[in-house]
């Protein structure tokens, strides 16, 4: 599943989660969010909050170990797991950190030759 928006303060997720039945909500068993996985050195593990049930974070460190892989484990609130999160549903938020193309206060723009590309 894809959303639009996350820029503008989760705008695609959140609607997503508020179409959601409590019936539905309680049916899912959670949310991973891969961000920003193709680039990067140091593996990024997080929920958004400090509080937050953290059997999904936990499985994700033990493989980043298992694999040798620098990870980072914490927080943030700046991504689509946080309406999941708020909802109740476990959440664990993936993304590469420390990538030169990459800044959290500003995303670069990245700029395409014209060409059409099609989905397979």
């Amino acid at each position: 599943m894809a959303f639009g928006a996350e820029e503008a303060w989760m705008v695609g997720s959140t609607k997503y989660v508020e179409s959601l039945s409590k019936q539905q909500k309680d049916d899912i068993a959670g949310m991973i969010n891969f961000d920003m996985v193709g680039v990067g050195d140091s593996l990024g593990i997080y929920t958004s909050y400090p509080e937050s049930k953290q059997h999904l974070m936990d499985a994700f460190v033990q493989k980043a170990k298992e694999m040798k892989i620098k990870y980072e484990r914490g927080t943030l609130m700046a991504s689509d797991q946080v309406p999941f999160e708020d909802a109740g549903i476990p959440t664990a938020l993936i993304f590469y950190q420390t990538d030169k193309n990459y800044s959290r206060i500003t995303i670069p723009l990245i700029k395409f030759k014209k060409k059409t590309y099609k989905i397979r």
